[in-house]
């Protein structure tokens, strides 16, 4: 018995268009879907600088206990994110709401940096005066090499 190549080609374009959208109702359902790097979609709104999405997912009640602290595979946070990529207001919303669920202490997996070596090392002063007036102890802190915020700041 021969297969009708032709039908089971012609068939697979609907059939893999129907799985993709599938597939992306899931992940727009789902606000604690991640990539392959380990991003929510969180990470991915800071990322990008997706003011819109990432005002949902902060309004979201579940925010604070599943994605204020997750990490992606390099041990980022979403507040660490914010202050890499140069994310002001979202820093802002972020530390003005949240400020006393951030685990401030986690280390990125690449070079062990803090939230604040990250703010010393893009010379954010704002960021980097208001997490050390929150969080004093952590400009002692050292990263894979031993330095500093504090170190890294001079």
């Amino acid at each position: 018995m021969e297969a009708d190549y032709g039908k089971i080609r012609d068939g697979q374009p609907i059939y893999k268009s129907r799985f993709k959208e599938y597939l992306e109702s899931l992940v727009e359902s789902d606000p604690f879907f991640e990539d392959h790097e380990g991003n929510s979609e969180l990470h991915l709104a800071i990322i990008r600088d997706d003011a819109r999405t990432f005002h949902i997912n902060v309004k979201d009640p579940k925010f604070i206990s599943h994605l204020l602290n997750s990490r992606n595979s390099e041990g980022k946070s979403p507040l660490y994110l914010a202050i890499e990529h140069g994310r002001e207001e979202m820093f802002d919303c972020l530390f003005d709401h949240f400020r006393d669920h951030i685990d401030f202490y986690s280390k990125d997996t690449l070079n062990g940096y803090t939230v604040l070596h990250m703010a010393c090392l893009k010379e954010n002063d704002k960021a980097a005066r208001l997490i050390y007036e929150y969080e004093p102890e952590l400009c002692m802190v050292p990263n894979w090499k031993g330095q500093s915020p504090f170190f890294i700041a001079c």
